[in-house]
């Protein structure tokens, strides 16, 4: 599974929860923690091998916007297909996320 497909799975599984989680009265503070949520749910699912990107992504100040967040594994991804082309399996085609989606 690529990061994209893994990324619409996740916007489908995000937009259901929203609509069980109640509105909040401070609309920012509501952004804010959804867009954290988001991130933190994703930043998670990752394979291993982006640890180390995942652990820049948290360290930083301020956590990033998802848009942002999402920009920098392509990103990653893409510069690691680049570098290494013939090393990919027919399990891992480009994917940057864990297969344990069953867990």
């Amino acid at each position: 599974m690529t990061f994209t497909e893994y990324l619409g799975q996740l916007r489908a599984l995000w937009d259901e929860w929203e609509s069980y989680t109640p509105v909040a009265i401070d609309v920012v503070t509501l952004q804010k923690n959804r867009e954290e949520e988001k991130n933190f749910q994703m930043l998670a699912r990752l394979k291993p091998k982006y640890e180390s990107l995942c652990s820049q992504v948290l360290m930083s100040q301020e956590v990033p916007k998802l848009r942002t967040v999402c920009s920098i594994i392509l990103h990653e991804e893409t510069q690691r297909q680049i570098m290494n082309p013939f090393n990919r399996t027919e399990e891992d085609p480009q994917a940057a996320m864990v297969s344990k989606q069953k867990d």
